[in-house]
């Protein structure tokens, strides 16, 4: 694996030198992680209670229950959408990458921000081996710079070191999206050997973030397990010379705390398809984790379990405010949650 390069921005008012070295490397190698320069309260205490107090389980996260179907570790309730550390996280974020961006933006030539919602991780098994992919977001238009961001939550400790990584192939990305979107796995033999000439692994530390262009070619994370959970919050960025918004729907979503459309180009679902064929006991173990309003009888209409009825989570989570529990926030959090993903000019911001 290649070396890789990681900036300390001491602050936010960083100088205008330290904005354009770290905006050429990003543009250059397609990634740079830089240390928090914010912190909203403490974000990884923040997500800490919020894994303590999911009000769509009827009792808290246990290991048992920690991240519902599927390896990946998204949290998909609608909830963890609208904790206030999905505002104070994501603040965080904005605040440390902002001055990288800004830089970006002036030299490629784009005027327009706008920050996209995305999930929470809580991670506690190692995903599957994948591919070299790239990830591509949905409804994204010609001239406009997609950017994935990744927050460490995690907490270090004496038998610990709380770190993630991130392996890519640097130099390899691009600065036009794949107007597709969705993932990407290059079948071309002749790429995937470049990739691995290049592979990097690159290490992000408790309270660092990685800031990557979307399309950069990466594989999955490094190993992980119950004992020690990989806790991040995803993010991502738009650059563009369009001043229209990417899905202007989540702000209705923000006014009723549903969950919110994501690079995917939708809300995320709380289970895959595929479990309704091949998994369907794992969707009964885990409805019975979920209060009532959020699951509901499926009856098959076809296959083995034809004619049977199961009780299944809700594929889509309800909003907060159809099953009344909507979260109260102050008032300074209540004004950057209403504008926060809104599109502005990258001077307004």
């Amino acid at each position: 694996m290649k070396k890789y390069q990681k900036f300390d921005m001491k602050g936010a008012n960083v100088t205008n030198k330290e904005k354009e070295r770290l905006a050429k490397h990003l543009l250059e190698r397609g990634y740079v992680v830089v240390k928090r320069v914010t912190n909203h309260r403490n974000s990884s205490v923040s997500f800490d209670d919020y894994l303590q107090s999911i009000p769509e389980l009827k009792s808290p996260l246990t290991k048992e229950c920690d991240k519902g179907i599927g390896g990946f570790g998204a949290l998909n309730y609608a909830s963890a959408f609208h904790h206030p550390h999905r505002i104070e996280s994501d603040l965080d974020i904005l605040d440390t990458v902002k001055p990288i961006l800004e830089e970006l933006a002036r030299l490629v030539g784009l005027e327009w921000f706008q920050q996209i919602p995305d999930r929470s991780i809580y991670r506690t098994q190692s995903q599957s081996g994948t591919s070299w992919h790239t990830d591509n977001t949905s409804g994204a238009k010609e001239n406009d710079i997609f950017f994935g961001a990744h927050f460490n939550l995690n907490k270090k400790s004496a038998n610990w070191s709380g770190v993630q990584t991130f392996t890519c192939a640097p130099g390899h990305h691009s600065i036009h999206p794949r107007l597709k979107g969705g993932e990407y796995t290059p079948s071309d033999k002749d790429k995937i050997r470049d990739f691995k000439q290049v592979a990097t692994r690159v290490s992000i530390n408790p309270g660092e973030i990685m800031l990557h262009f979307e399309n950069i070619p990466h594989l999955a994370g490094s190993k992980v397990s119950a004992e020690n959970p990989v806790k991040k919050k995803i993010g991502a960025f738009r650059l563009s010379n369009h001043s229209s918004e990417w899905m202007p729907e989540n702000r209705e979503r923000l006014e009723h705390q549903a969950p919110l459309i994501y690079k995917g180009g939708e809300d995320p679902p709380m289970f895959a398809k595929m479990h309704l064929v091949n998994w369907p006991s794992k969707l009964s173990d885990y409805a019975n984790l979920l209060i009532d309003d959020c699951v509901e009888d499926y009856k098959y209409q076809t296959g083995k379990n034809a004619g049977m009825t199961f009780t299944f989570p809700k594929r889509r989570s309800p909003s907060l405010a159809s099953i009344g529990k909507k979260y109260k926030y102050n008032p300074v959090l209540e004004a950057l949650n209403r504008t926060m993903y809104r599109v502005k000019r990258i001077s307004d911001v």
